[in-house]
């Protein structure tokens, strides 16, 4: 089959149709390409953000635990507090319910020491009923 100007116009035409279409998806893969970049760099953008986010909660986390380990000494400190003062409540207490005691006995023993010296006859009823 002889070759002619025919076919050379075809094949002229289908290579011209190739180009346009190879330039086409060049075209289209250059898009895509700068589109997936401009992805890319969006995705890292918001990486450093998660990142810069990870780095302010960990030191709100370390702000929160300096504050309750200053609020629990803090409460240390007043229940020690608390309890000296009830021991010290306690101690006066004690000291007060003493010394009425001893004053109580006191008076007994005065009253007793009182009812021996005059010879009263309530003692005497009584040291005798104690006789018996």
């Amino acid at each position: 089959m002889p070759w002619t100007r025919a076919m050379d116009e075809k094949f002229e035409k289908l290579f011209a149709m190739m180009a346009e279409m190879k330039a086409r998806l060049e075209d289209k893969i250059e898009a895509g390409q700068e589109e997936m970049k401009a992805g890319q760099e969006e995705m890292k953008a918001r990486q450093e953000e998660m990142k810069a986010g990870q780095v302010e909660m960990k030191v709100r986390q370390e702000e929160m635990k300096a504050g309750l380990e200053k609020k629990m000494e803090a409460g240390q400190e007043r229940m020690e507090q608390v309890q000296e003062e009830m021991k010290d409540l306690i101690r006066a207490g004690k000291e007060e319910m003493r010394v009425h005691v001893a004053s109580q006995v006191e008076g007994i023993k005065d009253h007793v020491d009182g009812c021996i010296g005059r010879g009263s006859p309530r003692c005497e009823r009584k040291n005798r009923g104690s006789e018996n």
